[in-house]
């Protein structure tokens, strides 16, 4: 028997704006034929196929929400993704279709197929997908093998800045990432990222991410977190950046307040973490694949030394961030060839070392991928 987990769906609308985003739980998917109802299960963690000799045809409404999405404005769906992930022995096939109706007609269809390998994960993409009007409405029909769980949908919409990243305050918009030696004094700014994590019972890795610039180290260390929370370690961030806009998810403060001293609320929605693989793990070290939602853009300049690693199919994530105990450790360090020569990384994986001669950006588009280790010194390596 093996388990195929059907995990984020991800829409993202073309558009010069911000992400806006919502949350819908896989168990809104439904059967296309009542004669397979006992085929199907629904449990807190989502929609099931329980049948262990054949697939379920299920199909799973995509609406924009009319209050983020304008078509006068928004008339492209720039990318829609479907990630599995195998925990089987078997390699298992996934048949899908993102189709657009109009008053109950189907309009256009866009098939997609792919194999999952035993243990791997795997991402359905479509992209420049025209909507065709105002009354149009999309949705996914999938064939799923046995015991596939549909734990969620998440629809990114985007509506005009002015309108979304108006209302929130210019100073948390944009982080500059500082890639100088410039000394920080009592606030770490944006040059660290000290954050508190929340569970979110959706799985064993999901989270909510909040990140304070304006806390010393001190202050963070004095904290001590809720039933719930955690600390991420603290970290150093070498890229340059931006936040393109806060993050927004429905039914979640964007804010929170956790240092009295400081005025106002000073830990600001940075991140979800939506799903994870576990790599390796042993007495000392932790290794985490995971999908994670934000809207960040890093920056590593042209001239500067980045340090890769590369996974077994040949995709390459690269180091943004570092654990330090101090604000005045020297990022310098990084420019360094031997630098993270000895550092733990995947069984399997290679890593590598070389000095840009052209700036590299990587664009989260509203969800990234990144491998966290956790060892003497934590790391994140972003997927580019």
């Amino acid at each position: 028997m093996y388990k195929l987990f059907l995990i984020p769906i991800l829409i993202f609308v073309k558009d010069s704006s911000a992400n806006e985003i919502e949350a819908i739980a896989g168990s809104s998917c439904k059967l296309m034929s009542a004669s397979e109802a006992t085929s199907i299960q629904f449990k807190e963690t989502g929609l099931t196929n329980a049948d262990p000799d054949a697939t379920t045809t299920i199909t799973c409404p995509l609406t924009i929400n009319s209050q983020h999405a304008d078509y006068d404005r928004n008339q492209t769906l720039q990318n829609v993704r479907l990630i599995a992930q195998s925990i089987s022995d078997q390699q298992a096939i996934m048949d899908c279709s993102l189709s657009e109706y109009m008053d109950q007609d189907a309009q256009n269809s866009y098939a997609q197929k792919i194999a999952i390998e035993p243990g791997d994960s795997a991402v359905l993409t479509w992209n420049e997908i025209r909507i065709s009007s105002d009354s149009s409405i999309f949705s996914i029909q999938c064939s799923l093998p046995s015991d596939i769980v549909i734990t969620s949908l998440w629809i990114d919409t985007k509506k005009d800045k002015t309108d979304y990243c108006g209302e929130a305050d210019t100073a948390h918009m944009t982080m500059a990432l500082r890639s100088d030696n410039s000394k920080v004094s009592e606030s770490t700014g944006a040059a660290f990222t000290l954050k508190l994590l929340k569970n979110t019972d959706e799985n064993q890795f999901s989270n909510l991410g909040y990140e304070c610039n304006e806390c010393s180290f001190e202050q963070f260390d004095a904290i001590i977190p809720p039933p719930g929370w955690s600390k991420s370690p603290k970290q150093l961030i070498l890229p340059n950046g931006e936040v393109e806009c806060p993050l927004r998810v429905d039914g979640v403060p964007s804010t929170l307040d956790f240092i009295p001293e400081i005025p106002g609320d000073e830990f600001e929605l940075i991140a979800k973490q939506l799903d994870g693989e576990l790599i390796e793990m042993s007495s000392d070290v932790l290794m985490i694949k995971a999908t994670v939602m934000r809207n960040t853009r890093l920056r590593f300049p042209s001239g500067n030394r980045v340090h890769e690693l590369t996974d077994t199919k040949g995709d390459a994530y690269v180091l943004f961030a570092y654990e330090v105990e101090s604000i005045d450790f020297d990022r310098s360090y990084f420019e360094n060839i031997e630098a993270m020569s000895n550092y733990p990384y995947p069984l399997g994986w290679s890593y590598s070392t070389r000095i840009l001669d052209e700036e590299l950006v990587l664009d989260s588009a509203g969800v990234v991928t990144v491998l966290s280790i956790r060892a003497d010194h934590s790391t994140v390596w972003e997927k580019r």
